[in-house]
């Protein structure tokens, strides 16, 4: 199941309160290998346009453009959500989007003086929490689908007995 449609199973505002605590704040020293940088104020069109003709210009193995076109796809719902995520983009310096050990997308702080830290955000996170809750919520379906189909029957079963001790009594 892709990022797009689990966010849109569990609702933009769901995904945007669980997503806060999964940034991870680290200082600015360190320089890892950014595939495109940007700032806070582009827009999520230009930033998702820019990636695909980064990732994809220099590929012409089919498996690593593949491989390419699904980290953009798995990339651009956040890309898409990033105006929107409730967390505090003024106090650090950048906001990093990583896909496994990769650094993909570094959005910078242009109106801020250098604080030292970053925010980083692992995509395959997001997609991990979302599958959990996924198979937490099915599960859950299951549970209490079965646990109601049950209760049915044994009051089906109970009334049954009743009406029989009832009827011959």
């Amino acid at each position: 199941m892709t990022t797009r449609r689990q966010i849109e199973d569990f609702g933009k505002n769901n995904v945007l309160d669980l997503l806060p605590p999964l940034f991870k704040m680290v200082d600015t020293s360190e320089n890892p290998n950014i595939l495109l940088d940007t700032n806070y104020f582009v827009s999520p069109g230009s930033v998702i346009d820019s990636l695909y003709i980064t990732l994809t210009s220099g590929h012409s193995d089919y498996e690593k453009s593949k491989k390419s076109i699904k980290m953009i796809q798995n990339l651009s719902p956040l890309i898409e959500l990033f105006d929107e995520i409730p967390i505090d983009k003024t106090s650090v310096d950048t906001v990093v989007f990583s896909y496994g050990e990769k650094n993909v997308i570094r959005y910078k702080n242009l109106s801020n003086p250098q604080s030292g830290k970053s925010l980083y955000l692992d995509i395959q996170d997001v997609h991990n929490l979302l599958t959990d809750l996924h198979t937490h919520r099915v599960v859950r379906r299951i549970l209490i689908d079965g646990l109601t189909v049950c209760g049915l029957v044994i009051f089906v079963y109970v009334l049954r007995k009743l009406f029989f001790i009832a009827q011959y009594s």
